[in-house]
């Protein structure tokens, strides 16, 4: 994986400053930065692991799943940190079998897609079309 772009998030602010937020939340050490999107240079490395060894084994934050391949989209859920999002925008062309209780519930992992926040959307704004 070659990173193309990182860069920290509003918690990693609040630490970098060390205010009274994070002194209330945040037990040290612990490793920020997490954030950043890559390519894939090099072929036969196993994605799963490479990503997990970079990230020391936390897993990153955010998925954007777009092929829509049942692999790809269980590889989606090996790399996610506990608590992550995996956004699923591809549509698979067979069935896909996923690991609900490790990859899912245990990790407190929330799945959704493009279609997913405009029915919120809709949803909450029905009293004003």
């Amino acid at each position: 994986m070659e990173v193309k772009a990182a860069s920290i998030c509003g918690t990693d602010l609040h630490i970098y400053e060390w205010d009274v937020w994070a002194q209330n939340r945040v037990k040290t050490p612990r490793i920020f930065g997490h954030e950043f999107a890559g390519e894939v240079v090099e072929v036969g490395i196993d994605p799963v692991q490479k990503i997990l060894d970079v990230t020391e084994r936390l897993g990153v934050d955010v998925v954007i799943e777009m092929s829509g391949h049942p692999f790809a989209i269980r590889q989606s859920f090996k790399v996610l940190r506990n608590g992550g999002r995996v956004s699923l925008l591809g549509i698979p062309s067979s069935k896909v079998e996923l690991d609900l209780a490790n990859d899912i519930i245990f990790k407190g992992a929330n799945v959704g897609d493009l279609g997913s926040a405009h029915f919120r959307y809709m949803v909450s704004n029905t009293e004003n079309p």
